[in-house]
């Protein structure tokens, strides 16, 4: 990202868009682009978006937009060392899993934030790094019932967890 004068410019696959923080407004910009951009400079207005709203968004979008929220968890602290990808799978896998098998079991609604689903998905896999314990952690990203669910349903992961607990 350069800055020249006011304004910022931006390279997206090869088209420079220029954002105007004075108009809050983007040049040569699609409306995914704008909110893209947008999520890029403020993450956390833009990261509630739901998980219904994810399912619609390419492969290339989700992997810009985790990349801007695993920046801004790392400003507040939180490793993720996982690569973007992964998270991008694991949140479209669990999301179509449940379509597909009617699942009520999982800790999350369709119109809960996909940033949610990351968090949950960063604690089963022991990767939200923030000098806690993992268990500890796990609990209290996922809440009570829903890391009861996440033991029995993934235990190997819930085991994994216990391996890496610090004392």
């Amino acid at each position: 990202m350069k800055k020249f004068n006011e304004n910022l410019f931006f390279s997206q696959n090869g088209k420079i868009l220029e954002y105007n923080p004075k108009t809050n407004n983007f040049s040569d910009a699609n409306d995914d682009q704008r909110r893209l951009l947008k999520t890029i400079i403020n993450p956390r207005e833009y990261a509630a978006f739901s998980i219904e709203e994810w399912i619609g968004k390419d492969k290339n979008f989700k992997i810009q937009l985790v990349t801007a929220m695993v920046s801004l968890f790392r400003a507040d602290g939180v490793t993720i060392r996982l690569p973007v990808e992964f998270y991008v799978e694991k949140i479209d896998q669990l999301i179509q899993n449940s379509i597909n098998n009617s699942d009520n079991r999982q800790c999350y609604k369709f119109e809960n934030s996909w940033d949610e689903c990351f968090k949950i998905i960063a604690a089963m896999e022991g990767d939200w790094g923030n000098g806690k314990d993992k268990v500890q952690v796990a609990q209290e990203i996922m809440g009570y019932e829903c890391f009861n669910q996440f033991s029995q349903i993934y235990p190997e992961k819930y085991i994994n967890l216990l391996k890496h607990r610090t004392k």
